[in-house]
């Protein structure tokens, strides 16, 4: 069950497909519900940050290292992390929605 406050609810129509870290596929088109409350990266998912110029929001994939357990961030396409710290979280994804 996701929990979300509907203020804090986001939806953002994919233009890219791509598979989630649990393996769900999201296909262009797809609707992705964001919770915009959750803007701290804190646990494993795929979260939406602002891009430097603030022109539109990137996904960012968040996996938690297996033998040390930390927080390891990574943008789609690219093979070395990046810093959490650094990164202006929108909120984490929370459920997809499949088009018809």
């Amino acid at each position: 069950m996701v929990h979300c406050d509907p203020e804090q609810a986001v939806i953002k129509r994919v233009k890219i497909g791509y598979t989630a870290s649990d393996g769900t596929p999201v296909l262009r088109g797809d609707y992705v519900l964001i919770d915009a409350s959750r803007n701290v990266v804190s646990e494993p998912g795929i979260y939406y940050v602002a891009d430097p110029d603030r022109r539109e929001a990137k996904r960012v994939i968040v996996n938690a290292d297996e033998q040390t357990g930390e927080l390891i961030a990574r943008l789609p396409g690219r093979a070395d992390p990046v810093s959490i710290g650094e990164l202006e979280v929108l909120g984490r994804a929370m459920a997809v929605f499949h088009s018809i």
